[in-house]
């Protein structure tokens, strides 16, 4: 066909993402908007200004009614759409396309006014599609925006390139680009090879060899030598990771990103990371400060000696300061705030009980027997009488519940603070801002006795869960002084500790903030004054920081899973925390616990680990498998008071004391001959004091690797490390067990119902998915490779978001209490950031679709309030079935707008680096991603965002063999280097992704024999003459 107007559409030739396509035009100007990596067919739009003859593909991002009504409102002309529908072809395993032609019929309200029309009745954009793709319509203009960068630009017939100088300059940019590239990827290892002088006598020689996946390892001559090589080490592979941490932890971000950074800076100022490192420092022995301060001459002289520093010291602007005691426990301090995370509970608890009974919350949060979602605890009853901290739990919920209420005085609120205002200042910096990604997710541990193993030894396996970022949190090494063995003694791991250590306490101030009521008596605040230093300013920020006597001033809490991480709680609030006490030194006694060699010696180290509430498994060499609780615990009057903000005018819900080292949780050779912790709960309700407990946290990936334990010693074989490598990359998802058939047996019983609100074959569909779901008997095994995961997750996603609908909860807090009823913007924060989209609920749904589940097999109908919306308003019988039937309406929909074949290609695991993933460009060169599987209730885990996404899941695995013969096991999940121009950046990344490991070998002996593919010896200048290298 010949074009009559061939300079009406001119285009840059993007050739690297082909996002554009020129089509041919007879009369009138015609754009198309071919999306990255899809078919011709589908996701395209088309428009002609001149006849209005316009076409929508099923674009992801711009939805069929939101586009006609934006395209009237600019252009003046209607929309012709495209509808495709799903089938699945079950030979060749994937999803086939149909497609039917429909012409939408006049909306009369639309074309009065469209622009209330689109306020009113459409949707935003989804987020990923606000940053990712726009088209912006114009009558004189028509520009296509795809990731920020104008690709296409229409205007009186000119072209984004206009000219060949253009040309030359953009090849001359790349050119530099590639070239430099290329010298950071060639001189990225060359830093691993050769000799260096050091300036320390004292330390002598040290060797540092590589392996295949350039781990380090080290010998020195002797303990501060070999910890010298370990700083020098991490320094050429994490300098900036080390340093960002720093800034951290000291508060001082806003001296690199500006103001939007100082919440968090003042967050951490707050806390009293820097003035408890200060404390624990003070507490050190001199052999402890003779070990760190080789690791950080190590640091130094690394630093010193960089031919250039990493990349992001470069962009920033930065030169680097040495390294400092204080600096590294400034590190671990703030690690520690990190693991005590229950009154992040208590202020999403305290919102939804302005809406609920008391006992609704607790019911809808798991707050507390019966209505966790699986009671598997790491100790049992059995185990509590055997280690004499049994006692029995007499307490009744109801009674619980209303003396901790009537605890509670309502006191004056100070003036609320927008929360969208708090969003705008933070909405740039994430959870991993203020925790540096060791904020505490959740892990897996697990160990069995030698009684079940093939090698008569303890077999153990660690499985920490954190944040996706790069570089990884943890850090191969290993370190050998002398000709000293490896201590094959103790191997321990831990994960977050499912503990409340933690108490916000609503306090009321004076007029001049000075004071706070306390008894009826005003007592004055202890006052602190810290100053932030804030990019582009020339005075610093002064912070007034207040204390209370449970603790400082703070009204924010994280939140995870919400767009803005950073919630203010709208209370004056002091926060309470167990590790705010006098200190102890307890920042080095994770290193000396590893160095031990009796069980004695390990269980009194276990026990001073008071500041850090983790939950240890560990395995001995003479055949011990145990458990420790380790941390501070308060003691409180009522065992539920800390499920919500307590009165903090109250002397009534002061904390009594402390739990002694001895009444912490623990348990050494269970009868059961295993050991899991996954974050669950410790122990029934029926432990001393009764309140080892955690509130909120999931029990689904204890539930599943318990019932693996079970089923495997029923069986009669013996447990090897192959077995336990499966364990980590297991993705049955007990929850799915419970609740996808459910869905099934509602959509079978009710659709005929409702078949009306369906054209025939949307309907059609409905009808093939559930028996498409009903077929597959492996429906619950979430592998990224699988089809129908997919179905599974946006599905159970798309329902959370039907139930508890903003309207309804705003309604529900009007009739609790009509004077602290908020605008919709709150609630529809509330319903997206906790009730829908997080693992918060799983408890309440979990429990709620069992309920369906037998009133469906009981013949019995119930419905629910919260299940009504505004798609069901009109719909007569249950509302809540009809919610489960219009989920799976819109996850078809879903799958058939983004064609989605695998539940890999939806849920991808990017791994965001620190701070360059907030950059545009930068972030390409620093982030990495790969599909993953599994979801948050698997023990490979997974939690889905907003957008399917995974938000976090396990980074470091290994699994460890007290057998001397045996083989142990290690990887991460991207690699050991910071410098993203490394082969070591993310070399680990596809085989962690398989599930695969790497062998660990370590020992005086190894070090000797390995074939380095990287060596690297220091000296001072004097053993310098003698070096025979």
């Amino acid at each position: 066909m010949m074009l009559k107007n061939k300079n009406l559409l001119q285009y840059s030739k993007i050739t690297t993402t082909k996002l554009l396509k020129q089509v041919e035009v007879t009369e009138t100007p015609l754009l198309v908007l071919q999306a990255k990596n899809l078919t011709e067919k589908h996701n395209k739009i088309t428009f002609d200004e001149g006849s209005g003859a316009i076409k929508l593909y099923g674009n992801p991002c711009i939805k069929f009614q939101e586009m006609r009504a934006a395209l009237y409102h600019h252009l003046g002309v209607d929309l012709e759409v495209e509808e495709e529908y799903l089938e699945w072809d079950k030979k060749q395993k994937k999803v086939q396309w149909e497609t039917q032609i429909v012409k939408p019929k006049e909306n009369k309200n639309l074309l009065q006014n469209p622009t209330d029309f689109i306020e009113k009745n459409l949707e935003p954009y989804p987020e990923k599609c606000d940053e990712k793709l726009k088209l912006i319509i114009d009558r004189h203009n028509v520009n296509v925006k795809i990731q920020g960068l104008l690709l296409h630009s229409y205007f009186e017939n000119k072209p984004l390139i206009q000219n060949d100088y253009c040309l030359i300059f953009i090849t001359i940019v790349l050119s530099i680009v590639i070239s430099f590239t290329l010298i950071l990827y060639i001189t990225s290892t060359s830093q691993y090879n050769g000799i260096q002088i050091n300036q320390h006598e004292k330390y002598g020689r040290i060797e540092i060899k590589r392996d295949e996946q350039g781990i380090p390892h080290i010998l020195g001559k002797d303990k501060p030598s070999a910890f010298y090589g370990l700083g020098y080490s991490e320094c050429q592979d994490r300098l900036w990771q080390m340093e960002y941490k720093r800034y951290v932890g000291y508060g001082k971000l806003s001296s690199l990103f500006g103001e939007k950074a100082i919440p968090v800076d003042i967050f951490m100022k707050t806390i009293g990371v820097e003035k408890s490192a200060i404390k624990a420092l003070e507490a050190f022995k001199d052999e402890d400060l003779q070990i760190l301060q080789a690791y950080i001459d190590g640091i130094n002289d690394c630093a010193n000696q960089l031919p250039y520093l990493p990349l992001e010291f470069w962009i920033l602007g930065l030169k680097f300061q040495n390294w400092t005691l204080l600096d590294s426990v400034v590190t671990i301090e703030y690690m520690a705030i990190s693991f005590a995370y229950n009154y992040q509970f208590e202020s999403i608890n305290d919102r939804l009980r302005e809406i609920f009974e008391d006992e609704f919350v607790i019911k809808f949060c798991g707050g507390t027997e019966p209505y966790f979602v699986f009671n598997t605890t790491i100790l049992d009853d059995q185990d509590l009488k055997k280690v004499g901290l049994f006692q029995e739990y007499k307490g009744d919920l109801q009674k619980d519940l209303k003396k901790a209420k009537n605890n509670i005085k309502k006191v004056a609120l100070e003036e609320f603070q927008s929360i969208d205002k708090l969003w705008e200042e933070t909405k740039d910096f994430y959870p991993e801002q203020i925790y540096g990604k060791e904020s505490g997710f959740g892990s897996n541990s697990w160990a069995v006795s030698g009684k079940f193993t093939e090698s008569g030894k303890p077999l153990l396996s660690a499985d920490p869960h954190l944040l996706h970022n790069i570089p990884n949190f943890w850090y191969q090494s290993e370190i050998v002084w002398g000709d000293e063995k490896k201590n094959d003694y103790i191997i321990g791991a831990h994960v977050p500790g499912s503990v409340d250590s933690t108490d916000y306490f609503e306090v009321k101030l004076n007029d001049d903030q000075t004071k706070y009521l306390h008894d009826d008596k005003w007592l004055p605040l202890k006052i602190r004054t810290e100053f932030i230093q804030v990019k582009g300013k020339e005075e610093n920020q002064e912070v007034e920081i207040k204390y209370t006597h449970h603790g400082p001033l703070l009204n924010i809490a994280i939140n995870n899973f919400a767009k803005n991480p950073l919630q203010n709680h709208e209370k004056t609030t002091a926060l309470a925390w167990s590790g705010f006490q006098d200190e102890h030194e307890t920042s080095f006694n994770f290193y000396k616990l590893s160095q031990q060699k009796t069980l004695k010696n390990v269980q009194f180290y276990l026990k001073n680990l008071d500041k850090f509430g983790l939950s240890i498994v560990f395995a001995t060499a003479d055949n011990h498998i145990g458990f420790y609780s380790t941390g501070r615990l308060p003691i409180r009057k009522n065992p539920k008071q800390g499920l919500f903000i307590q009165d903090g005018t109250n002397s009534e819900n002061n904390w009594m004391g402390f739990t002694k080292p001895d009444e912490l949780a623990n348990i050494l050779d269970p009868n059961k001959g295993y050991i899991v912790a996954s974050n669950n709960r410790i122990s029934s309700s029926n432990i001393i004091y009764h309140n080892q407990v955690t509130h909120n946290f999931n029990q689904s990936r204890a539930k599943r690797i318990t019932d693996i334990f079970e089923q495997h010693l029923k069986s009669g074989k013996k447990f090897n490390e192959q077995i336990f490598q499966s364990i980590h990359s297991d993705v049955i998802d007990p929850v799915c067990q419970d609740t996808f058939l459910v869905y099934v047996e509602i959509v079978e019983k009710y659709l005929d119902k409702y078949e009306w609100k369906f054209k025939e074959k949307e309907f059609k569909y409905l009808k093939k998915t559930i028996q498409f779901v009903k077929e597959d008997e492996n429906r619950c095994f979430m592998s990224k490779d699988k089809f129908l995961p997919t179905i599974y997750v946006i599905w159970q996603k798309k329902l959370k978001y039907l139930l508890f609908d903003p309207e309804f909860l705003q309604k529900k807090a009007k009739q609790k209490n009509p004077e602290q009823v908020k605008n919709i913007d709150f609630y529809q924060k509330l319903q997206h950031d906790y009730i829908a989209n997080s693992g918060y609920n799983v408890h309440f749904h979990t429990n709620l679709v069992r309920e369906w589940g037998q009133n469906l097999k009981n013949n019995y109908e119930k419905d629910y309030d919260f299940c009504e919306n505004q798609y069901n308003k009109n719909v007569t019988g249950n509302k809540c079935y009809y919610d489960v039937i219009l989920a799976l309406f819109q996850t078809l929909d879903y799958i058939k707008i983004n064609q989605v074949q695998t539940y890999g290609q939806l849920h991808q695991r990017t791994f965001k680096h620190q701070p360059f993933s907030n950059v545009p460009i930068l972030n390409r060169i620093f982030e990495r991603s790969i599909p993953a599987s599994g979801t948050g209730d698997t023990p490979n885990v997974g939690p889905l965002d907003d957008n399917f996404k995974s938000i976090y899941s396990c980074n470091f695995r290994a699994v460890f063999n007290m057998d001397e013969k045996g083989k142990n096991y290690w990887i991460l999940d991207t690699g050991v280097s910071g410098n993203p121009f490394s082969p070591h950046y993310a070399d680990q990344m596809n085989k962690f992704a398989q599930g695969e490991f790497y062998e660990m070998k370590f020992g005086y002996k190894n070090f000797l024999s390995m074939k380095a593919k990287y060596k690297l010896v220091i000296e001072n200048k004097i053993e310098t003459q003698k070096s025979e290298f």
